[in-house]
């Protein structure tokens, strides 16, 4: 090799490195970035589902503290007017039976919105009263299993609580189903929460609309996300839908 020939072997080594290094900067920049965006996804879905749970108490307890002494109220004024007539008497009943009405479905979305007892006694009670009312509500036959679990930490206790309300209401709403199993257990330090219906299923493409939606089966994929946990969801046309959630069961953190 003469010294031309050695010397463009060189240009040309010295520009390969050149070129391998530029491009193992750029993916080294590209995964940083990459993984700041997730980054401020995850920061972005925690503060979303904070200030939502933060509005649901909020709600909650102007219907429990505000609305529902005001109904209250008017209920008992009712009782107090002397109908005159046959036609006052029936409207008075009328307008009682529609405040009893009312009252009821304030109670019921108070509490769906954050029950008093998932704050004193924990997800398990929480769950157990939420199945319980659903099932007087809703078509769909609600098999639920409980294991014991360890004390769970307050979000640990809502995001349960919430991807059990979210299974229920997409499978009532959505899955043309006549039964539903619901499961959920600790083990190997994982809590594992299990839905399986015997509905419509659906498309994968479905799945991929309600990432971007922000809502429904995305729902379950955040609160997953936000406990450090994992969701798997499997379905097709006629065949029903299984979703599988974990995420590391962690003690109650004194200071919450």
């Amino acid at each position: 090799m003469d010294l031309h020939e050695r010397t463009l072997y060189q240009a040309i080594l010295i520009t390969a490195c050149l070129i391998g290094c530029c491009l193992i900067i750029f993916m080294a920049i590209m995964v940083r970035l990459h993984r700041r965006y997730v980054r401020l996804q995850q920061n972005r879905t925690e503060v979303e589902i904070a200030i939502m749970e933060k509005e649901r108490l909020r709600i909650a307890s102007d219907l429990h503290d505000d609305l529902g002494p005001l109904v209250s109220a008017i209920r008992f004024q009712l009782e107090e007017i002397e109908p005159a007539t046959d036609e006052d008497h029936l409207l008075l009943e009328k307008s009682r039976k529609h405040l009893d009405h009312i009252h009821e479905r304030l109670r019921v979305i108070a509490h769906d919105l954050l029950p008093a007892v998932l704050i004193r006694k924990g997800a398990t009670d929480a769950i157990v009263a939420f199945i319980h009312a659903a099932q007087e509500s809703f078509p769909v036959k609600i098999n639920l299993t409980v294991n014991p679990l360890p004390p769970l930490s307050q979000q640990q206790s809502i995001q349960l609580f919430r991807m059990v309300q979210e299974i229920v209401h997409n499978t009532a709403r959505h899955a043309r189903a006549s039964k539903l199993d619901i499961h959920f257990f600790v083990k190997d330090k994982l809590v594992h929460l299990y839905g399986v219906d015997d509905g419509c299923g659906f498309h994968e493409h479905i799945i991929n609309n309600s990432r971007h939606s922000g809502r429904g089966l995305y729902q379950l994929y955040h609160r997953a996300e936000l406990l450090g946990g994992s969701f798997y969801l499997t379905t097709s046309p006629g065949k029903g839908t299984s979703i599988t959630i974990t995420f590391p069961a962690k003690s109650i953190d004194t200071h919450e």
